[in-house]
């Protein structure tokens, strides 16, 4: 889908979950340094950012602590959908705390 919007993907990582109706309840409970290694493992020098795709992870509160690390904007499912609905509600704020993307959209 990504491709499809024009973007090119030079990493994909995934945890492998998700296939069954229990892996899928299970995946709230990946504890956020999970989500932070799993996140340092897709980071390639050739990406201009990390995307870090599913609802249900935990991790919202590392995204600024992974962005000084990587050096790179991370985009989580939880933080564009709330970027967008400030988007939709025509909302300009400043967020600060949770990536770069909240912090923009001022």
């Amino acid at each position: 889908m990504l491709t499809n919007e024009g973007l090119d993907v030079v990493v994909a990582h995934g945890l492998g979950l998700g296939r069954t109706q229990a892996e899928r309840r299970a995946m709230n409970r990946i504890p956020p340094e999970a989500v932070f290694k799993m996140a340092q493992r897709a980071n390639h020098p050739d990406a201009d950012a990390i995307f870090l795709s599913c609802a249900a992870l935990a991790g919202v509160e590392l995204i600024d602590r992974m962005e000084d690390c990587f050096g790179k904007p991370v985009i989580t499912t939880n933080q564009a959908t709330f970027w967008y609905t400030l988007r939709m509600l025509h909302l300009d704020l400043d967020i600060q705390g949770y990536g770069s993307l909240l912090r923009r959209a001022a």
